[in-house]
Order: structure tokens, then C-alpha cells, then sequence
């Protein structure tokens, strides 16, 4: 009895949908015509806004990108 109560706790908030979401406090860390993926080390011919993790740099690379 006990295990199947906490199974119907555990299964409770999928039975109802959930009104809930998500945010983080992100803001725009560069905005610049930098892509160091398609210009490597040049000036990119178009511009991107970086939002997010303060790790990312003009010298990023696909070796060294973090998943």
C-alpha cells in the first residue's frame, strides 16, 4: 500500500497539466560582427548578439566549445 501511494504522489503532476516555466537572468554580452565558427580571426560580414554564459570569446573555435 505504502509503495503505491508513493507512485500516485509520484505520478500526481503528470496527471494535470503544469502552469509553471523557466527563466534566467541572461543579457547580451557582445554584439558584434564576430563569428569565430565561419570567419575565424576576421572581421564576419554579419553581426550576432551573444547572450548568455561569459565564457564565449572571439576566439572560440568547434575544438574548444564546451557541451
Amino acid at each position: 500500500m505504502k509503495s503505491f501511494l508513493t507512485l500516485a504522489a509520484a505520478a500526481l503532476p503528470f496527471l494535470h497539466g503544469a502552469d509553471a516555466f523557466w527563466r534566467m537572468n541572461c543579457a547580451v554580452i557582445q554584439t558584434g560582427r564576430v563569428d569565430p565558427l565561419v570567419n575565424p580571426g576576421t572581421v564576419a560580414a554579419h553581426a550576432h548578439s551573444i547572450v548568455g554564459g561569459s565564457s564565449k570569446c572571439s576566439k572560440q573555435t568547434c575544438g574548444n566549445v564546451e557541451y
